[in-house]
């Protein structure tokens, strides 16, 4: 049976991808309005631009290792876990 203090580990790992992932769906829509994306609306290719949609695709990886790097980071430093 684990112990508490591996309890208190995965709860907070666990609080902290749901907090990540909010933090990246944010992200994701806020780059997706500026380049033009718009909600529940399919707009052609064309009409945003191939270079707005290749660099859509390049912010995806960027805010998700933004994002999730800085709250596990953020993890790791305040909660000290091995």
């Amino acid at each position: 049976m684990k112990n508490n203090n591996d309890l208190f580990r995965y709860s907070i790992y666990t609080l902290g991808a749901g907090l990540a992932s909010f933090i990246f769906v944010l992200f994701l829509n806020i780059t997706g309005q500026y380049m033009g994306f718009k909600q529940n609306e399919n707009v052609p290719i064309a009409e945003i631009g191939y270079l707005n949609v290749i660099l859509f695709l390049l912010s995806i990886a960027i805010e998700a290792i933004v994002s999730y790097g800085v709250v596990f980071g953020l993890i790791h430093k305040l909660f000290r876990f091995k």
